[in-house]
Parts: structure tokens; C-alpha cells; sequence
């Protein structure tokens, strides 16, 4: 960002490159509101008419063997945790949802569980199921048992366990897939209800928080 603020001065007033002069400007108390405004109105500019080009386009391009990255970078909002069943070592992160940092003690405390893998999202590396409407979504974890299966859960609570349609009818069949090749697969919308977690791993989705019924309790013990 700093460098294309200093292109821009050079290109329309022929500042000289990294001119103090264009850091008075940036920084008057009068110009900052308007620099603020403009870079994020070309953010979204940028992830319209780039991003959102070039993922659709990645989300389309099927990865046979995907496995989990071996290295990820971070920027400075993540900090390291000592997770010792994370698959990467050290476990990064911002800030987990209530769902996820729930689902992570479970899996430690689990004797099932050989490794977990907290997914990012949005980019090639990581793990994208392929949803009806052609566009991808990236389930939260994968977790390999000590019998070899892997578990592919996507921690959900509330208005976005409701409206989980699309993940979950598209994971089942992706799941059913994989199971036809011989792979061990299970998982699904995981939701935490009364201190027991609850998946469900049924083509048709549905979610009633009062009628759980059709939902597996989820035993890693």
C-alpha cells in the first residue's frame, strides 16, 4: 500500500520516489478521511473485478490428492498456540469462533483423533468442496482418526447451522464420492448442544434445534 501511494504521487504530481512531501500530505489531519475512503473503495474494487475473478476460477479446478499444506504464512493479527494434535506445528491464529475453539478442546481431549487440521479459506491451498451453484466452500476442520479415516466437520451454531443447506448436501456427496473409491470418509455440520456435539451426516439437510434427532452424537472419546 505504501509503495502504490508513492507511485501515485510520482505518476500524477512527479514527486520524487519516497518524497516526504507526499507523507505531509497522506498524513494531514485534512487528507486522511479521504485517503481512508478512497483505498477502501479501491479494495473493493480490486476484489470485485480480480479476486473474485481468479477464485472462481481456482474453485472450478479439482485437486485429486489434496493434502494439508506444509507451510502457511501469517501476518501479525495471528499468534501461536501450543495445540500438539494440530497437524501444523506451530498452530496459528486470530481469533476462533466459540463453535471452533470448542470443537479443538474436544479433538485434544480426544484418544480417536491422530491430527487436526483448522482449514483457511479462499485460496488454492486450501481444502474447497464444490457447492450446487458451481461456487466452493471450506469446511472448518479435517481430522485423522488412529484407524485411518478422515473426518471433514464444518462447527456450526444457530442461524448458521439453519442455513447450512448448500455446505452440507454438498459435503455428503462429495463424501459419498470419495467412499466410493474406496476412501474411509465421515463428517458433516457439526453443532455443540448441551455440552454434546451433534453431526449430521444425512443427502437431505435439515436443521431443527428443537428435533435433533436425525443428528449423530459425535464420540471422539
Amino acid at each position: 500500500m505504501k509503495t502504490a501511494i508513492y507511485q501515485f504521487f510520482n505518476q500524477k504530481f512527479k514527486f520524487e520516489k519516497y518524497d516526504p512531501k507526499a507523507q505531509k500530505i497522506v498524513l494531514g489531519e485534512e487528507n486522511i478521511q479521504l485517503f481512508v475512503d478512497n483505498i477502501n473503495l479501491a479494495k473493493e474494487q480490486y476484489k470485485k473485478e480480480v479476486v473474485e475473478k481468479l477464485s472462481g476460477k481456482r474453485e472450478l479446478q479439482e485437486t485429486p490428492n489434496w493434502e494439508v499444506p506444509l507451510f502457511v504464512s501469517y501476518n501479525s493479527r495471528y499468534k501461536a498456540e501450543g495445540q500438539p494434535l494440530s497437524a501444523l506445528k506451530p498452530f496459528y491464529t486470530a481469533k476462533e469462533s466459540e463453535p471452533e475453539r470448542l470443537f479443538i478442546d474436544t479433538l485434544n481431549h480426544s484418544r480417536k483423533v491422530k491430527w487436526w487440521y483448522k482449514n483457511g479459506e479462499s485460496e488454492i491451498k486450501y481444502f474447497a468442496v464444490l457447492r450446487r451453484d458451481d461456487q466452493a466452500f471450506y469446511p472448518d476442520f479435517m481430522v485423522q482418526l488412529k484407524d485411518g479415516t478422515i473426518c471433514i466437520f464444518d462447527t456450526k451454531s444457530g442461524m448458521t447451522a439453519k442455513d447450512a443447506n448448500e455446505r452440507a448436501e454438498a459435503l455428503q456427496k462429495y463424501i459419498k464420492t470419495q467412499r466410493k473409491r474406496g476412501r474411509k470418509l465421515m463428517g458433516g455440520i457439526a453443532v455443540y448442544v448441551n455440552g454434546t456435539w451433534r453431526y449430521n451426516d444425512s443427502e437431505k439437510y435439515k436443521y431443527d434445534p428443537n428435533d435433533l434427532s436425525s443428528w449423530k452424537v459425535l464420540n471422539f472419546l
